[in-house]
């Protein structure tokens, strides 16, 4: 439970370096509540797979053991905050439309979900003794029911003023 809490946390760090280039409690907690959404589907997806398994540890020191998977993650969001606090806010602007996110983010972030990926399945196999084919089943499932939830979280929280302008109201 408390590498969720310092993931949540992190999140909420990287997004105040990225808009304003320096950490405030303002933004850090605003943004941490915020994005806590990605943590929380974590551990619910999380949950949700861990119940197949008999494990003799508790579930908050599973928790903790998988969270090692977010190793990944956390590295490449706290480059990208370094980075992104050295530039302007309209230099940043320019990150979504320009070329780097397609050319240099996204192959990078492929790369990171992959390792990701790679040791969720770690967790499987050997904290909770998996056979290779249930622990790749179990990695995905988790993958598919996280990621799925905060797509449809994020892109419907994001998205609904476009469908309110669409449909005129």
């Amino acid at each position: 439970m408390k590498k969720t809490v310092a993931f949540a946390l992190l999140l909420g760090c990287c997004v105040s370096l990225v808009v304003s280039g320096r950490l405030t409690a303002r933004l850090v907690l605003g943004s941490t509540v915020a994005w806590s959404f990605i943590p929380a589907l974590e551990v619910t997806a999380f949950a949700i797979v861990r119940r197949r398994a008999r494990s003799i540890r508790t579930f908050a020191c599973d928790l903790d053991l998988f969270s090692a998977g977010r190793r990944p993650w956390a590295i490449f969001l706290v480059a990208l905050a370094a980075a992104a606090s050295f530039l302007t806010p309209l230099q940043i602007n320019h990150w979504s439309e320009a070329t780097v996110t397609l050319a240099v983010l996204t192959p990078i972030a492929a790369g990171v979900a992959l390792r990701s990926g790679y040791l969720d399945f770690c967790f499987y196999r050997d904290a909770l003794g998996r056979p290779p084919a249930e622990a790749t089943r179990d990695a995905l499932l988790q993958r598919a029911i996280c990621w799925t939830a905060a797509l449809v979280y994020f892109f419907g929280y994001a998205g609904w003023p476009d469908v309110v302008d669409r449909i005129g109201l």
